[in-house]
């Protein structure tokens, strides 16, 4: 039986490690770079989710021979060539998708996350109102482009209130691109609301005054969380993504209380998530904010720095499978 693991050539800090646990254990484990479909790789099916075949550049996978998947990443096109139509490329794109999520989305094999669990867990609005459903404190939230219903909630939050995007969005710089972080709301901001926010929706949340913010990996039932004292960094006072790269090593491990864990596993289960990273805001006051969960999130420098064997437990839970 084969552990199919579904990513892109960019990954290469977590999949490999995932991948050569389960190698040195005596599976049989195939990388699938979403990002080479269509082009290097091919697909062949009869119509079912275990009647055909991956053609991928190194070996052929077995739809029927699959135990067990790991979604980790999707990314497709990156192999058609850039001369393509656009129109021709979309249609391309498009359709490989729909075709690739029918055959991973509806084979038996058991799934880190299956995709329609993945898609759903990962609405932002979807879960904050799971997390408040189980008790964990979120931020006052409004998803909009109408700007007279964020100066409302700016009216409401005396410690401002931050904007954020719900999918990662990239900017052209002369450097190259550069990432749109979460952002505190100025004054110019508030007063230009009117010249682009009704084209755009965005997330706006209260500003919550932050001692650290943690990343909390959950595999199951185990969790893992790591803490940093982000506003301590010049840079990082509002989204320490901003500044990751420098401030690896400032994370350290952490304990959550009993009741936030609690609750924490039980978003999980309701969100039906067997993996997940969460990020959480820890107040001057101790108090514990729920930011939101990644289905896909990162985690290898965690296991650099802080000694978390996420991957193992990641290893252990895919070669169990169904079991």
């Amino acid at each position: 039986m084969t552990i199919l693991l579904v990513t892109r050539s960019a990954d290469e800090h977590c999949t490999p490690r995932v991948h050569d646990i389960l190698t040195a254990r005596g599976c049989d484990v195939a990388r699938f770079d979403t990002d080479r479909f269509p082009g290097e790789v091919r697909i062949v099916t009869a119509g079912g989710p275990t009647d055909g075949r991956i053609f991928l550049p190194d070996r052929t996978v077995e739809l029927g021979a699959i135990s067990a998947i790991w979604n980790r990443r999707m990314m497709l096109g990156g192999a058609l060539p850039s001369s393509m139509d656009p129109r021709m490329r979309h249609a391309a794109v498009v359709e490989s998708r729909k075709i690739l999520t029918e055959i991973i989305g509806h084979s038996p094999a058991f799934a880190i996350d299956p995709i329609a669990v993945h898609e759903r867990a990962a609405g932002k609005q979807h879960q904050l109102a799971v997390a408040a459903g189980v008790g964990l404190r979120v931020p006052e939230t409004r998803i909009t482009n109408d700007p007279d219903s964020v100066r409302a909630l700016v009216a409401k939050c005396p410690g401002g209130v931050v904007t954020k995007m719900m999918h990662r969005f990239d900017l052209p710089t002369e450097d190259g691109m550069a990432t749109l972080f979460t952002n505190v709301l100025d004054d110019e901001d508030i007063a230009a609301l009117d010249d682009g926010l009704v084209l755009c929706p965005m997330t706006f949340q209260e500003h919550i005054e932050k001692a650290r913010e943690l990343r909390v990996i959950a595999v199951g039932n185990r969790l893992w969380t790591a803490a940093i004292e982000s506003p301590k960094h010049a840079g990082a006072e509002v989204d320490w993504r901003r500044e990751g790269a420098d401030l690896v090593e400032r994370w350290a491990p952490a304990e959550l209380p009993k009741i936030v864990a609690e609750r924490v596993r039980r978003l999980m289960e309701q969100l039906g998530l067997v993996y997940g990273a969460l990020d959480l805001i820890v107040t001057p006051e101790g108090e514990h904010v729920f930011l939101e969960v990644n289905p896909g999130g990162e985690y290898f420098w965690l296991e650099d720095h802080c000694g978390f064997e996420i991957s193992v437990a990641l290893a252990d839970r895919l070669q169990r499978g169904h079991g």
